[in-house]
């Protein structure tokens, strides 16, 4: 949760109305009020510092709008994740609930569960440009689209580069003399440490059983190896796990850790704090395999319940600018912690974006493809509640060896081919 002090900022900024006077289309008459609520994560504000730079780079924001419509006026409310449905809902069913939520995927299936969010209704041209996987992350089991992808976060490697020079590279390299001077930290939730199921090919197994097929006894032995090596791995002195991103990030400013897997979304704090110091490089891979996945967390902007008709036709507008090239283009350039969602705007940042290189190859992948469904699948298990926490508590008590890597397959494969209501 946000500090007393940090939820005073916050209510303090949610009753700010945004303006966004200018010279760009006109739009003559009364200006229309938006209210929009975005969650914030644990690492976008810890201090003061952290909610200045929020809110500047919300303002750059504001002002590309002013050439796009001069008669829209925002009025923005911040939350942390903790209690975002439950403040939804009780803002919804007064009358009140805002007309943009911005949030992440999770959350938004979590919203539409309850009942708190519009579907939305796409063009073909509008849906140009994103990557199919992105919006099958935010479409339910009816195939109703819940939101608009807008950004994503890519999971890269942190260090410290007084204590690192060469970062590894492969799975292979954790272990060399050259990183025995080296602590190593990474989280045991289930998104933090997913990335590492491509090390060993454990993902395809696990898509497999998503998709209702049970693995054979080769694929199901994937799937247990990479159980293995993530036991060996914290039985190294070296190599320490933590059970939230949070308390893995505060160790690493800490200096008790060198090496840590964090997302994009963390950069500017890193950066503020640590400087020159800060090293930032991709996640290790398999030494064999040439295409490795970078995992990401999906910003999604979805709508509200209680928009009058024009609220809801510029909230539409808004959502439909937030997604154009161009506009990705500005807004991930100026800020450095996110990707665009859209492959016209990749192109353009993958090469100064640690990390965007691989989250552009996904772009490139055909549809129908084994590694665009793998891509599908890992994210589908982090929005489905029960999933995500039966397989993150497997995956702690193999870890702390309360349970054998053999159980824990098959766990998680029996957890993946559960029909879900």
């Amino acid at each position: 949760m946000l500090r007393r002090s940090h939820w005073a900022m916050l209510a303090a900024f949610a009753g700010i109305g945004l303006s966004m006077n200018g010279c760009g289309t006109s739009n003559a008459g009364i200006p229309v009020v938006l209210r929009v609520a975005k969650t914030v994560g644990i690492e976008e504000i810890v201090n003061a510092e952290d909610y200045d730079e929020l809110q500047s780079k919300i303002q750059s924001v504001i002002r590309e709008f002013r050439d796009y419509d001069s008669s829209i006026r925002i009025k923005l409310a911040l939350y942390d994740n903790e209690n975002f449905v439950h403040q939804i809902s009780n803002q919804t069913w007064a009358g009140f609930g805002p007309d943009i939520i911005i949030t992440d995927s999770n959350t938004t299936h979590a919203l539409h569960e309850k009942g708190l969010i519009d579907t939305v209704e796409l063009t073909t041209p509008q849906r140009e440009g994103t990557p199919d996987h992105l919006f099958q992350l935010v479409t339910n089991r009816q195939g109703k689209l819940l939101g608009r992808p807008v950004a994503q976060y890519i999971q890269v490697a942190c260090y410290n580069k007084e204590k690192i020079k060469n970062p590894p590279k492969t799975k292979q390299e954790f272990g060399n003399d050259i990183h025995k001077d080296t602590t190593f930290g990474m989280s045991l939730n289930l998104k933090d440490i997913f990335w590492t199921t491509e090390l060993y090919g454990a993902e395809q197994p696990m898509a497999s059983a998503m998709r209702g097929t049970a693995p054979d006894a080769k694929s199901k032995k994937k799937i247990t190896d990479w159980l293995h090596w993530l036991e060996h791995m914290s039985y190294q002195q070296n190599v320490r796990f933590m059970n939230s991103q949070q308390s893995l990030r505060s160790s690493f400013l800490e200096g008790n850790l060198d090496w840590i897997t964090c997302w994009s979304s963390s950069l500017p704090e890193l950066r503020r704090k640590l400087k020159d110091k800060l090293g930032v490089s991709p996640l290790p891979k398999n030494i064999n395999k040439d295409k490795f996945q970078s995992i990401t967390k999906l910003q999604v902007w979805s709508l509200g319940l209680n928009s009058s008709k024009a609220q809801r036709e510029k909230a539409l507008g808004l959502m439909d600018f937030i997604t154009k090239p161009w506009a990705q283009k500005t807004y991930v350039m100026e800020n450095r912690n996110s990707f665009p969602v859209n492959k016209n705007a990749a192109k353009i940042v993958a090469s100064k974006i640690v990390g965007g290189e691989q989250a552009l190859a996904q772009f490139e992948l055909r549809n129908g493809s084994d590694e665009l469904r793998r891509s599908f699948t890992n994210s589908v298990v982090f929005r489905d509640p029960a999933r995500y926490k039966v397989i993150t508590t497997a995956l702690q008590r193999t870890i702390y060896d309360i349970k054998t890597p053999e159980e824990t397959t098959d766990l998680i494969i029996e957890t993946m081919m559960e029909e879900k209501s």
